[in-house]
């Protein structure tokens, strides 16, 4: 959320980013309730609620949510989505410089951790938790159609003749394992990491509108963005308009 434009570009796009990101797997927000053992009257943060694609499992069980997101848009949005509910507090707030004197019984960050320095946001993290406390760190890794299938081929040629090879691409699995030893190396005890898969089917044009949610296609120039999306529809037509996404979810946490 720190020192970059990308993550600001999301507020410009909470409807869409709504729509086209997916929920986290029932199965993760369980395993973050077992590890951490929060329920009603514990004391929450949440780090880039953005359109509270993760939120709604924690006030559901009664839990005190404390949320920030550098955006105002996507504050507004959460407020309004969460309109019902009063155990939800809402700032507008990079967490980088986030002031409170809360200490949490649990922090969590959905697809938003990465994008705060490391030697902020783990130092931070630790400074808000009470003894004992989990830091829980989630990430959405999504993979149009099966690595190594004709679609997957397709747009992976596409984003070549756009930008140029792009070399190997690290698994999800090794970049959550890259994570558990990071946060590891940032003061936390006991991390562990679990990985959650799921799938999304979609139309051509519904996935266009899932690409027009990553930060990469936000920011590139319009001519790239533009043929992108053009040879990308052309692969999945060309594949029976139809793709599906795999999602892989994965969670770190780890104590203070």
């Amino acid at each position: 959320m720190s020192n970059s434009i990308n993550v600001k570009a999301f507020g410009d796009i909470p409807e869409e980013y709504d729509r086209f990101r997916p929920e986290y797997c029932s199965d993760l927000t369980e395993a973050v309730f077992a590890r951490s053992g929060v329920g009603e009257g514990s004391v929450i943060l949440e780090i880039g609620i953005g359109t509270g694609k993760a939120t709604a499992p924690f006030l559901e069980a009664g839990c005190n949510v404390d949320a920030v997101d550098i955006s105002e848009n996507m504050i507004e949005f959460s407020r309004e989505k969460f309109a019902g509910y009063e155990n939800l507090s809402l700032v507008t707030a990079d967490f980088a410089v986030f002031d409170t004197d809360r200490i949490y019984d649990l922090i969590y960050s959905a697809t938003a951790f990465h994008w705060i320095p490391p030697e902020i946001s783990y130092k931070k993290a630790l400074s808000l938790l009470r003894p004992g406390g989990v830091l829980a760190v989630f990430r959405n890794y999504p993979a149009a159609g099966e690595s190594g299938s004709s679609v997957d081929q397709k747009i992976q040629a596409a984003y070549e003749a756009v930008r140029g090879p792009s070399g190997p691409r690290s698994s999800a699995f090794d970049r959550m394992k890259s994570s558990e030893i990071e946060m590891s190396e940032h003061g936390f005890r006991n991390v562990v990491s679990q990985m959650f898969y799921s799938q999304r089917k979609m139309t051509a044009t519904d996935y266009i509108g899932v690409m027009r949610t990553y930060s990469d296609h936000m920011t590139s120039p319009l001519d790239e963005r533009l043929q992108l999306e053009e040879s990308i529809l052309e692969a999945i037509e060309s594949e029976g308009g139809m793709i599906t996404v795999y999602d892989s979810q994965a969670l770190v946490m780890g104590q203070k």
